[in-house]
């Protein structure tokens, strides 16, 4: 199902184990292999990942003195101290590091720009974004821009990078609309937000943008709120589960169980079951069907081991 790399075999199993360190918490396990490993051996990947590791555990300080010993530079590394800096509130040694960067991807400029928008540094956030080349402007970009004004609570900033996604002949996925939906909720704006809800294409609407108007619902407080919100829901989305177990959920927070039970003999009636989230693919005329900790698969061991395989590639130069 996966075959390794026949030249460094030993250097990509050391970085996806080091990366299983991490994930686990097990930072001393991590250094202790990063350690043992041949300095001829350890890649670009292999700085990243350690650096990563200490990142993803809150240890900013041991981040930068690795960092600062790498025996040359890297995009990687460089990348993950900045999105490390920004996770901290870092911005100056974040743009300093941005600055000195020899060649910059979209993840180093989408981590510095979210960064600035997310403490309130909209002008500094804004020219950035202009400086950035409109060749790394994907969707990933968009997404976490954002998803950085919906967490800042900034409303009228949110609503003009959304309008300016399709200028960079791009169009906006669900969690483009779910981002929006979440910051005009928030700020009571709920007209607003089921306007665009209504606006969204079929295709769009999916549990994201349902989970955004529960935060509005609980930004503002009460089931009066989130009663409005479902109707007009089931209005539009009349066969959808999801919309009526978000209001089931809404009485049962705010214990009015009559109200709970009239929307679940709704649910009966209309034959509607609470359906798990899923992610689907199709290979070679074959569908796969994925669950959340889902590991029925008779391939699951190989899935995991094709997106550690994966997830070295796209750290290594």
């Amino acid at each position: 199902f996966v075959t390794k790399p026949a030249s460094s075999s030993y250097t990509w199993e050391c970085n996806v184990r080091i990366n299983e360190f991490g994930h686990r918490g097990s930072v001393e396990e991590a250094r202790k292999l990063f350690d043992k490993m041949p300095h001829s051996l350890k890649d670009a990947a292999s700085y990243a990942s350690m650096i990563n590791v200490y990142l993803k555990n809150d240890d900013l300080p041991k981040a930068e003195t690795l960092f600062h010993s790498l025996p040359y530079r890297n995009i990687f590394a460089e990348s993950a101290m900045i999105q490390g800096y920004v996770k901290a509130r870092h911005l100056p040694e974040a743009r300093r590091l941005f600055n000195d960067m020899v060649d910059r991807n979209a993840f180093s400029w989408t981590s510095l720009i979210s960064g600035y928008f997310a403490i309130g540094q909209v002008e500094e956030g804004r020219l950035l974004f202009e400086q950035m080349p409109e060749s790394l402007k994907n969707v990933i970009t968009f997404v976490e821009i954002l998803s950085a004004c919906s967490r800042a609570g900034l409303m009228e900033k949110e609503q003009k990078l959304f309008d300016s996604i399709h200028a960079f002949g791009l169009q906006p996925k669900a969690k483009h609309y779910s981002c929006l939906v979440g910051i005009l909720g928030r700020a009571g704006q709920l007209d607003k937000a089921m306007s665009v809800v209504k606006k969204m294409p079929p295709s769009k609407r999916d549990g994201s943008f349902l989970g955004a108007l529960l935060a509005a619902r609980r930004a503002h407080g009460g089931h009066k709120i989130a009663n409005h919100i479902s109707k007009q829901l089931i209005e539009l989305e009349p066969t959808d589960s999801g919309v009526y177990v978000l209001l089931a959920d809404v009485y049962a927070a705010h214990e009015k169980w009559d109200e709970f039970a009239q929307v679940r003999k709704m649910m009966r009636e209309r034959k509607l079951k609470k359906v798990a989230s899923f992610s689907q693919v199709e290979v070679k005329g074959k569908n796969h069907l994925f669950f959340v900790e889902d590991r029925s698969d008779p391939q699951v061991e190989g899935i995991h081991e094709m997106l550690r395989l994966m997830h070295y590639h796209l750290l290594r130069p």
